[in-house]
């Protein structure tokens, strides 16, 4: 923060004025930009103040000089641009796509924890985020209140103590009548997708992370040594590589999936990209299930729905666990209901047969 010694200090490109009145230090930001001109008009103001000739101004002033949501969130942005160039983005489109459409234009002062629990949690919820994602869009906001706070506009952070549960949902797997219905109603390429993690059981950024070189035809392996989330491709989620079988339906559609010429990804776009993030499959899915009129769940069951189709058929858990990249205890932690069920109805039968 620059200063001079009327009182007079930068913030932001305006003027800033501190004073201390009856012992308490004030302050107030101008819409005055930090030139010569700029302050020494802000000096005058700053005068006026303390000779209570600008006290009708200055309630006046008190009114305006908080700035809006956005005025505070290009701040914080241009705050982050000596950092990582993905971290700024990220936050970026976060705060573009949730939370300026509601506030842009808001006193920041104004905002409230309800006003953001009515209009930002709300949508978060109703758009089928991973609660990593989920948490990210708060932290993005958060981030900007806190800026807010300590520059003196706020007494507090109104998008404080908003947490997702980020624990294992139930699992609540399609059948698989539902999930050929699903598959028969989305295009090309988000069926292939999907048929990747119904027979793979792979990830959503794992998915789109992958190439035409982690997939061996001649054993019918895909080998699983990344993923990519918001753009950022990186190790997975357990940070290990492992090799997972391919089923023949599914070698089957690897093989008339069509290839780019330039680009080695299984999954790209129209433009010929790779996809960045797995958002539009998650959404084309929950349409899916709409249209077809079935009751709502989440796109990550897809992946509970293979591995519950698994066990059903006998595969030991043992086995499942390294398919999908879980350890044991998370495996048993997730899916012990099936594995108690179906054991029982083994051990059943094999009592009945003595």
């Amino acid at each position: 923060m620059a200063r001079n010694d009327t009182g007079v200090y930068e913030h932001s490109g305006k003027c800033r004025l501190i004073w201390r009145t009856e012992g308490k230090k004030r302050s107030k930001l101008l819409d005055i930009p930090w030139t010569a001109a700029g302050r020494q008009k802000a000096a005058r103001i700053r005068e006026q103040i303390l000779r209570d000739e600008y006290l009708g101004l200055e309630e006046e002033q008190e009114q305006s000089s908080c700035p809006a949501f956005h005025e505070v969130a290009q701040i914080k942005l241009d705050s982050l641009s000596a950092g990582s160039a993905n971290h700024q983005r990220n936050i970026a489109a976060d705060l573009n796509r949730y939370w300026i459409p509601h506030f842009a234009d808001a006193r920041i002062d104004s905002i409230t924890h309800l006003n953001i629990v009515d209009k930002v949690v709300n949508l978060i919820l109703k758009m089928n985020l991973a609660p990593k994602t989920r948490q990210g869009v708060i932290s993005a906001g958060a981030g900007v209140f806190k800026l807010a706070v300590k520059s003196g506009y706020m007494q507090s952070n109104p998008a404080e103590n908003i947490t997702f549960d980020n624990q294992v949902g139930e699992v609540d797997p399609f059948s698989d009548e539902e999930m050929e219905a699903l598959l028969d109603e989305l295009k090309p390429a988000f069926r292939l997708f999907y048929l990747i993690r119904w027979y793979a059981g792979l990830r959503p950024g794992e998915v789109i992370a992958l190439r035409w070189s982690d997939y061996d035809q001649i054993n019918q392996r895909l080998n699983i040594t990344k993923s990519r989330s918001r753009g950022i491709e990186g190790r997975t989620k357990t940070r290990k590589v492992r090799s997972v079988h391919v089923h023949p339906r599914l070698a089957k559609a690897l093989q008339k999936a069509p290839k780019h010429i330039t680009c080695n990804s299984i999954l790209f776009t129209s433009r010929g990209a790779p996809y960045q993030k797995a958002q539009e499959m998650g959404e084309a899915f929950s349409q899916a299930q709409r249209d077809l009129g079935l009751r709502w769940r989440h796109p990550y069951n897809v992946r509970h729905s293979c591995a519950s189709r698994w066990l059903r058929a006998g595969i030991k858990p043992a086995f499942a666990a390294q398919q999908l990249g879980h350890g044991l205890e998370m495996f048993f932690r997730i899916y012990a209901k099936w594995i108690d069920v179906d054991e029982t109805k083994r051990q059943e039968k094999i009592m009945d047969a003595i």
